[in-house]
């Protein structure tokens, strides 16, 4: 069971998600009602993003306007205004780690004042170094060194221990976006990592618990999320991504980034058909005339695709043989993002790395658009799957200055109250 033991209030509401990437800003708001059936999206945007490189501010100006943008068409398609928003983190050397916690027993019977100690050693252990705790999960639980299959509140014990894995990032890192999303007038009330977003978004109950792992790859990273037994044990981010397939377009082109993008788009393929050699597209050159077209065939343009993506999945399987293991043999691969809806991307991968795997595509929602049941909405998607779940699936730690009190203090009574 996940340690995350706070639970949001099911009551009717409006929820706000927000995922900021390289390429673009996603903004979903959604309608909850007391029967979760009658869940309904109500707004959705995507907006080109501005101001940020591999999921980091880089110029909080330009991003602050992409952000508003994106808030602002999805409030005005919902009708409603956001004053709260759950946002995805995928900056900051976003990681993981896995260790035991444990605590005494105030008396002979284990109380919840107990877990809660074990929680407050656990979140302080994970935070050191400037580090912010998004995310535990309690993979096991003993009692006076003996197993137990449930948390054991109620249980006659002294002493308490939980093996746990922990998700943080650097705490700058994290603040930059929250005062981004601040600064767009919708402060951050919940932040998620992108990684278990995207895995909740695009995996279903019963392939977490028997154990899978999911690969987005986004135009400026690439995240990783590993479940056993239904618990996220392992998440991982690199800041590469699909970009670079398109800036390999553009050099081997000579052609501008935005039409490589686009050829990417339209022509890009994993497949290489004989007839390829044959099919031939134009496309302008860098610095000329927009009507000095070159032409080049789609089987020049599978090779450059090709040679790229192979490298980005020998960095898959790199991260994935340094993951730890858990006992199992490799788990099934789910491969979701942007850069993974390139024809002939499922079959290349389990090729080339020599396992199973599959596209993820988000699972559906009411009044969910078709465009945004795209893999490269997967993360946000997947927060607004866990804002709304009624379980948080995700803290951030209190700021440890002790100056002011802004919002950042005000979500850390995720933890404070939630552990």
């Amino acid at each position: 069971m996940s340690a995350s033991r706070k639970q949001l209030s099911r009551k009717p509401g409006i929820v706000g998600v927000l995922d900021v990437g390289t390429s673009k800003v996603a903004c979903l708001v959604a309608g909850l009602d007391r029967d979760p059936a009658r869940n309904r999206v109500l707004g959705f945007a995507s907006q080109r993003a501005m101001g940020v490189k591999s999921g980091v501010v880089v110029d909080l100006a330009r991003a602050e306007e992409a952000v508003r943008a994106a808030i602002a068409r999805a409030e005005h398609e919902a009708g409603v205004t956001l004053s709260e928003l759950a946002l995805s983190i995928t900056c900051g050397r976003l990681g993981s780690a896995t260790f035991t916690a444990n605590a005494d027993a105030a008396g002979s019977v284990v109380a919840s004042g107990d877990i809660d100690r074990l929680f407050d050693g656990a979140r302080a252990y994970a935070e050191r170094s400037n580090r912010v705790l998004l995310h535990v999960s309690s993979l096991g639980w003993r009692l006076d060194g003996a197993p137990c299959p449930i948390e054991p509140v109620g249980l006659p014990g002294r002493r308490i221990s939980a093996d746990l894995a922990a998700v943080t990032a650097d705490e700058p890192a994290v603040r930059n976006l929250a005062v981004l999303a601040e600064g767009s007038f919708a402060p951050a009330g919940l932040f998620v990592a992108a990684p278990l977003a995207s895995a909740l978004s695009v995996t279903s109950e019963e392939e977490r618990r028997l154990g899978v792992t999911v690969v987005d790859i986004g135009a400026g990273t690439m995240t990783f999320a590993a479940f056993a037994d239904g618990e996220l044990v392992w998440v991982d981010a690199l800041s590469v991504g699909g970009g670079l397939v398109t800036s390999d377009i553009a050099g081997a082109l000579h052609t501008p980034l935005e039409r490589a993008e686009r050829i990417k788009t339209v022509y890009g393929t994993l497949i290489v058909a004989p007839s390829d050699a044959h099919e031939e597209f134009s496309y302008p050159l860098a610095g000329h005339d927009e009507t000095d077209l070159r032409r080049t065939t789609k089987a020049h343009l599978a090779s450059v695709v090709r040679q790229r993506m192979a490298h980005l999945l020998d960095l898959v399987a790199e991260r994935l043989a340094r993951a730890p293991s858990w006992g199992r043999p490799p788990s099934p691969l789910v491969i979701t993002g942007g850069a993974s809806q390139m024809t002939g991307m499922e079959s290349f991968a389990a090729l080339h790395l020599g396992m199973p795997a599959r596209l993820g595509r988000p699972q559906s929602w009411p009044g969910l658009p078709a465009a945004a049941m795209e893999p490269k909405f997967a993360t946000v998607t997947g927060v607004l799957e866990a804002a709304s779940s009624g379980v948080v699936a995700a803290a951030v730690g209190r700021r440890r200055s002790a100056g002011g009190a802004g919002y950042f203090e005000r979500v850390g009574e995720w933890l404070r109250t939630g552990f």
